[in-house]
């Protein structure tokens, strides 16, 4: 790590004794409406949240520019509506691209994780759309202000890619020289890795892995990585993935299995997840894609009875999360149109908590 960070202060440094010429402002982003039925599949799921209709967009404000010695830089920053429905700065970016690769300085971006790269979804993964059921793929970078340094298009064979973060602190403040904001107590720093290559035309695979330096010692190691392989043949997409997530969890807590994992507490007791998920998509003309993913999200539960007052029953009861999800998109020039439906079963890692969602949207690019 240290070799990084030496690396990205050369790297800056040249940039420092060039001089920059004047760039260009650009503003792309999305318009989005969106119609949502929620329903419950089972007495205890709770969900019947009726019908709903929603309005947001995502704005992306893109300042470009060369050095007089051929780098070029990048500076974006992005509007998006906040749970609250106001619109805010977020996900800030400032990127220098040279022949040694690109140095990066991310607030809340940058993400490294591979854990959607196996979807084929015609519109979005189940678990990154709508109701989610608390589906949990770890904590990666883009959470932390970060550095990042990404290999060179064609240095290495197969069009492979080598990018590797840092966050020096867990933090996510907009700092400044101006003004600076202290770190969380969890982590110390975090760093995350990602590799993706192409050996054969059509097939994308590559890995990801992040550390979590915790502040508190002992127990176990707060870590997360996943696998994927994605292959294009074709009309045809079809991709596969799984994702691990180890906890900083010290002991085999106890949690009763039918516990739903809705609040930071009950997400605190469980060791570790383990996620896969399967998808395939169809691309029946340049304008209509179909797609079905399934999504399986096992938590490592445990369950202690009191038999008597001299003995208990420690047993593992782990709980196992699915979704499935069916999507149709249809794209005309800068709109597409979509169509998508879910069923969940034992959301929030409950037992018998079975939900389903069916959301129309309309989605407007420019």
């Amino acid at each position: 790590m240290k070799n990084i960070i030496k690396a990205i202060v050369l790297f800056a440094s040249v940039a420092v004794f060039s001089s920059a010429n004047a760039g260009e402002l650009t503003v792309t982003g999305t318009a989005k409406a969106t119609y949502n039925m929620g329903s419950s599949e089972s007495t205890t799921a709770q969900n019947d949240t009726g019908k709903s209709l929603g309005i947001t967009n995502e704005l992306a404000f893109t300042g470009t520019g060369e050095l007089d010695n051929g780098y070029t830089w990048k500076y974006q920053v992005e509007l998006d509506d906040n749970a609250s429905g106001n619109t805010t700065s977020d996900d800030t970016r400032l990127e220098l691209t040279t022949p040694y690769g690109v140095i990066a300085a991310y607030n809340t971006e940058g993400s490294l994780s591979t854990k959607y790269k196996a979807s084929a979804s015609a519109y979005a993964p189940g678990s990154d759309m709508g109701n989610s059921a608390s589906m949990q793929y770890g904590t990666n970078i883009d959470s932390y202000n970060n550095l990042q340094y990404h290999t060179p298009a064609g240095l290495l064979p197969f069009e492979t890619s080598f990018k590797v973060a840092y966050a020096p602190t867990a933090d996510n403040a907009k700092n400044s020289s101006n003004s600076s904001a202290a770190s969380t107590a969890t982590d110390a720093n975090v760093t995350q890795y990602q590799l993706i290559t192409s050996p054969i035309d059509g097939l994308s695979l590559g890995a990801s892995y992040a550390d979590f330096d915790t502040v508190t010692t002992g127990g176990f190691k707060k870590e997360q990585g996943g696998v994927f392989a994605k292959y294009t043949q074709g009309p045809i997409t079809i991709g596969v993935g799984q994702h691990r997530i180890s906890q900083n969890v010290f002991t085999e807590s106890n949690f009763a299995p039918q516990d739903e994992i809705s609040t930071a507490a009950n997400l605190a007791l469980i060791k570790k997840f383990e996620n896969e998920n399967a998808s395939i998509g169809y691309a029946y003309n340049d304008n209509l894609t179909v797609s079905f993913e399934v999504e399986r999200s096992t938590a490592a539960k445990r369950q202690k009875t009191a038999t008597s007052a001299a003995t208990v029953i420690d047993a593992q009861n782990d709980t196992r999360m699915s979704i499935d999800t069916i999507q149709a998109a249809y794209t005309m020039g800068g709109m597409t149109l979509s169509v998508s439906t879910k069923d969940i079963q034992n959301a929030d890692y409950a037992n018998a908590k079975d939900e389903s969602e069916h959301v129309f949207a309309v989605v407007m690019a420019f």
